[in-house]
């Protein structure tokens, strides 16, 4: 057997080969992406907004604050949008078990719900971090903390970071328990069991 189909080889009999490679680059576009995205936002939350505040300098603060962000955001957004690329196609390949058995299309509406959510807080972070940005070198206690002398609309634009840093991240988290989940789905015994309730619901 060549190296490739031993690598995508299954014990599932109805599952051919090419559908499990394609499972396997979807199902690995969507966890990296998601790793990257979860990974950005806890890195920023616990280490990168609060490290600000060691800087002596209140002005330079936001100013190293920007600079990382911007940095890191076109990983951020590749990392995202190769989350949902690979949702789509984790959920085009598995379309037929979303008639088929029981349970995988609740599952999937609400993992679109809670993407949509983290999705919205990411963009409205964005917008807040654009709005400080714009603001010049602001004196700031940290990241997402205002000081005495921050302006009031940057310290109002601070403090929501200061709650969308660790919302966000906690939404993007559920993603990640969620894909658990629809991984656990596609076991044998719970394709099965599935089907079965589908067909009997009172079962």
């Amino acid at each position: 057997m060549p190296w490739h189909d031993a690598a995508f080889a299954t014990d599932v009999p109805w599952v051919q080969p090419g559908i499990a490679r394609s499972n396997v680059i979807a199902r690995s576009l969507q966890d990296l992406g998601a790793a990257t995205w979860f990974g950005g936002l806890l890195m920023g939350a616990t280490a990168t907004n609060p490290a600000v505040g060691d800087i002596d300098d209140e002005r330079q603060r936001g100013r190293v604050m920007n600079g990382v962000w911007r940095r890191w955001w076109p990983v951020s957004a590749a990392g995202i949008a190769a989350h949902l690329v690979g949702g789509a196609l984790v959920t085009i390949g598995n379309r037929e078990r979303l008639i088929a058995q029981r349970g995988v299309v609740s599952l999937s509406v609400g993992r679109s719900a809670v993407t949509g959510a983290a999705l919205a807080a990411t963009a409205y972070a964005g917008l807040l971090g654009k709005r400080i940005s714009d603001a010049g070198d602001v004196p700031v206690a940290d990241g997402t903390t205002p000081s005495a002398e921050t302006p009031s609309n940057i310290a109002q634009a601070l403090r929501h970071e200061h709650v969308l840093q660790w919302v966000t991240p906690a939404l993007v988290g559920m993603l990640i328990v969620a894909g658990a989940a629809q991984g656990e789905q596609q076991r044998p015994s719970h394709v099965l069991r599935g089907v079965l309730r589908r067909l009997d619901p009172t079962s």
